[in-house]
């Protein structure tokens, strides 16, 4: 789960001291995974792949990534998914 405190600047400019990584680009991966923890939470049944979930199999960080990309059954119509973002 996403701590609603690592949204913050202080979290943010915590990190940045130990990753050296621009804050802007970690701001935007920590919402682009929030998001998907939110869509997750919608019941929708996805896979996530991609650069940003390598992401999270590593014990250090070796880049950032700010999108997401995930995989739903080709039977979910396009307005279905619609409903879920």
């Amino acid at each position: 789960m996403i701590d609603i405190i690592s949204l913050s600047a202080d979290w943010l400019a915590e990190k940045r001291s130990k990753y050296g990584k621009d804050p802007n680009l970690m701001e935007s991966m920590v919402h682009a995974l929030y998001l998907l923890e939110q869509l997750k939470l919608t019941g929708l049944d996805f896979i996530f792949k991609g650069g940003t979930s390598l992401v999270l199999l590593m014990e250090q960080p070796r880049r950032f990534s700010v999108d997401i990309d995930i995989i739903v059954s080709p039977s979910i119509k396009r307005v279905k998914l619609e409903e879920y973002l």
